[in-house]
């Protein structure tokens, strides 16, 4: 009888191990369904009349809180960006704007290298004044020591 009972408690075991390998099973698989897709985005900004590379130049993705800052080399790559079309914002104080429309494929890095123009930033006249304030002069005249005889 005791025999039985253990057949019965591992037929159980045996049953409810599979039952959970089957829901997680289930689970995993409706979740990558439901899984979005990402690309990346990568290259080079340069400037369009002298071919120096850029650094420092902010490169975002419009609408988003991805973005990069390109390095020395003038490099930039921003990554797990969701398939699909995107806007390409590049800017750099003292050149144009850069726009472009670009389309993020799942598991590819597309390439966009960049030429910005410079320009001029221009600013209104600023005006300084400033009154000075005479101070009279003042007349130094040498100082007047005694020493008498004793105190030598």
């Amino acid at each position: 009888m005791c025999n039985k009972f253990n057949k019965e408690k591992k037929i159980s075991y045996l049953a409810l191990i599979f039952l959970f390998s089957v829901v997680i099973l289930f689970l995993s698989s409706s979740l990558s369904f439901s899984q979005e897709t990402w690309g990346a985005i990568e290259g080079r900004i340069t400037n369009r009349q002298t071919g120096e590379r850029l650094a420092d130049v902010n490169v975002t993705i419009e609408g988003t809180t991805l973005g990069d800052v390109s390095d020395r080399r003038g490099h930039y790559l921003i990554m797990r960006i969701p398939t699909g079309k995107h806007t390409l914002v590049v800017q750099l104080i003292g050149y144009k704007e850069f726009k472009k429309e670009i389309s993020i494929r799942d598991g590819k890095v597309e390439r966009v290298d960049v030429k910005l123009d410079a320009t001029v930033i221009g600013t209104p006249e600023v005006i300084v004044e400033a009154k000075r304030n005479r101070i009279p002069e003042l007349t130094l005249r040498p100082a007047e020591i005694e020493i008498s005889p004793r105190a030598i």
